[in-house]
C-alpha cells in the first residue's frame, strides 16, 4: 500500500500523517520509524545506490516523495515514467500460493 500511494502521488511530497492514514487506518499508528523502515527497504530493493536514492526521498519534517524516472529509450517504463518493475510490485503484488 505504501509503494502504491507514493506512486499515485509522483512528485508530490506525502505528509507522514497521510501515510499514517492510508496505509495503517485512522486507529491504528505504527511507530514513526515502521514508515522510515518500509523507505530504506523499498531503497534497498529498488535503488542502485540507496544512500543517494533517484525514486524515493525523504523530504525532512514533512514526509516522502517519489520521482519517477527520466524518460530513457534503453528503459522499460510504463505509465507516467514509472518503470515497469516498479508497478508491478506496487499494483500486483505476488501471492504465495502453498
Amino acid at each position: 500500500m505504501l509503494l502504491k500511494l507514493l506512486i499515485e502521488n509522483k512528485n508530490e511530497v506525502v505528509p507522514r500523517e497521510k501515510i499514517l492514514q492510508a496505509v495503517w487506518g485512522y486507529n491504528v499508528y505504527p511507530t514513526t520509524r515502521t514508515i522510515d523502515n518500509f523507505i530504506l527497504s523499498f531503497r534497498k530493493y529498488f535503488e542502485e545506490d540507496s544512500r543517494n536514492p533517484k525514486y524515493f526521498h525523504s523530504v525532512r519534517g514533512v514526509g516522502y516523495k517519489y520521482s519517477g524516472v527520466k524518460s530513457s529509450p534503453n528503459q522499460a517504463q510504463c505509465a507516467q515514467g514509472v518503470p515497469s518493475f516498479l508497478l508491478s510490485v506496487a499494483f500486483y503484488p505476488p501471492y504465495h500460493q502453498h
